[in-house]
């Protein structure tokens, strides 16, 4: 039973500076000329990074390695030092790491521009359909729960994530505090559940 989305957080496409992509066009097209020469991590099987780049790949067309880690401190150290060409990171980990030149921004993942990265263009400003994956976070309780109980925590929860500090809180992790109505994130649900479900067959 869906209670609240808590928050959301984008996702960037990253690459290692030794690539000649510059943009989301030229990395697809550097694939499509190199189909399983280019590999990328994620923190393991299943993780929204992992299945955001299978979501490229299914929406352009490409064909990449995946090299799976368990966690992400390994992924992102072997991004660095080059080992493996791309990936998928939360965008507040990403800014840092591109303003060191230690991997080049691609683009985000979300459907919109983020105010973390406003001068960096989405997948789908630059031409990938059909691609919005925002990391989200929302809190559920078991099937059958008293709708009274569903709504004290929604009420309580959103007058929580109201408050300054904890949406300061959640910004300094990359995220947006949400909130809003079960029936919200019940909708989120039920539009996600198709399209992962395509990505994971």
């Amino acid at each position: 039973v869906p209670i609240i989305e808590v928050a959301t957080g984008s996702l960037a496409l990253v690459v290692h500076p030794s690539l000649p992509p510059t943009t989301v066009g030229e990395f697809v097209e550097y694939a499509k000329a190199r189909p399983d020469q280019i590999n990328y991590a994620s923190p393991g099987r299943g993780t929204p990074q992992h299945l955001a780049m299978e979501l490229l790949k299914l929406n352009a067309g490409i064909s990449l390695r995946h090299v799976p880690y368990t966690g992400s401190a390994g992924a992102v150290r072997d991004l660095v030092g080059g080992h493996v060409n791309a990936m998928f990171l939360p965008l507040h980990t990403t800014l840092p790491l591109a303003a060191d030149k230690q991997v080049r921004l691609l683009a985000v993942g979300s459907a919109q521009r983020s105010a973390m990265a406003p001068d960096t263009r989405t997948l789908a400003e630059q031409g990938v359909r059909d691609f919005d994956v925002d990391l989200w976070y929302g809190l559920l309780a078991p099937a059958g729960t008293n709708p009274e109980i569903v709504a004290r925590y929604n009420k309580l929860l959103n007058e929580i994530l109201a408050q300054v500090s904890v949406r300061e809180a959640l910004a300094k992790q990359g995220m947006d505090a949400r909130g809003g109505a079960p029936a919200a994130l019940a909708d989120l649900i039920a539009r996600d559940q198709p399209r992962w479900s395509k990505v994971v067959k």
